[in-house]
């Protein structure tokens, strides 16, 4: 069974090829999901997941920022890149605050990656081809 090309020809983008910047600065994740929007109101959740790493609370940081000052929000942008690692969709996250972060689980019987994972709500979710905005920004 193969894949369905585009009008283009083109095979679609795979899916573990992304990158994530949360204002100026630029995550790592290793997982991006519950990327859906909500027409009415318009809203939507994200859970961003990463690897932890010593010295490093990016996330953390900004759940902290978002508990102390309900106004505290980013525009978050989701860029899935193609085989050329050129944008081929971009989410724009606008409104975006952190309300939910969650450790990682941590289990001395099993090998693995320890995962933090942060939720993030937002006032609007809008899709572009490539990096610029199909429709204008709305406060």
């Amino acid at each position: 069974m193969s894949l369905p090309r585009g009008d283009d020809g083109r095979w679609p983008s795979p899916a573990f090829r992304f990158r994530v910047n949360l204002g100026d600065d630029a995550l790592g994740l290793v997982r991006v999901s519950g990327l859906e929007a909500v027409a009415d109101p318009p809203s939507g959740r994200v859970l961003l997941s990463r690897g932890v790493f010593g010295g490093e609370l990016t996330l953390w940081r900004w759940f902290e920022e978002c508990s102390a000052d309900p106004e505290a929000t980013r525009t978050i942008t989701i860029d899935l890149l193609d085989a050329d690692g050129a944008i081929s969709r971009r989410w724009w996250l606008d409104g975006a605050r952190a309300v939910r972060i969650s450790g990682p689980e941590l289990d001395a019987t099993v090998s693995a990656a320890a995962i933090e994972t942060l939720e993030v709500a937002c006032a609007r979710i809008s899709a572009s081809v490539g990096s610029r905005r199909s429709r204008p920004e709305h406060d």
